[in-house]
C-alpha cells in the first residue's frame, strides 16, 4: 500500500471543483491536465481562464487516513490551464 496524492480541477467560472481523484506523485496530475488542455475539443481547451488544478490532500491507502497539506490552506494550486496553453 503507498501515500498517493488527490487532486481535482478547480472551475473558476463554477466555483467549484470537479470530483477529485488520485494519483501516484503529483507529476502524473500534472501531464494529464495538461493533455487536456491541448485537446481542442476539452473544456480546458476551450476556457483556459477558468480552470485551476488543485492538490487537496494525500491518503494512506493502508490506513484510509487523509493527510492535509497545510493546516493554514485548504488547497494548493499547481498548474492553471492559461499556463499551459502554446501561443503562437
Amino acid at each position: 500500500m503507498a501515500t498517493v496524492q488527490v487532486v481535482a480541477v478547480f472551475d473558476g467560472a463554477l466555483q467549484a471543483y470537479a470530483r477529485p481523484f488520485t494519483v501516484p506523485a503529483i507529476g502524473v496530475a500534472m501531464r494529464s491536465f495538461m493533455d487536456e488542455v491541448s485537446k481542442e475539443d476539452s473544456d480546458l481547451a476551450k476556457h483556459p481562464g477558468d480552470y485551476e488544478l488543485h492538490h487537496l490532500a494525500m491518503f494512506e491507502e493502508e490506513t484510509g487516513r487523509f493527510i492535509p497539506l497545510n493546516p493554514a490552506s485548504d488547497t494548493v494550486c499547481i498548474l492553471r490551464a492559461m499556463d499551459c496553453v502554446k501561443r503562437e
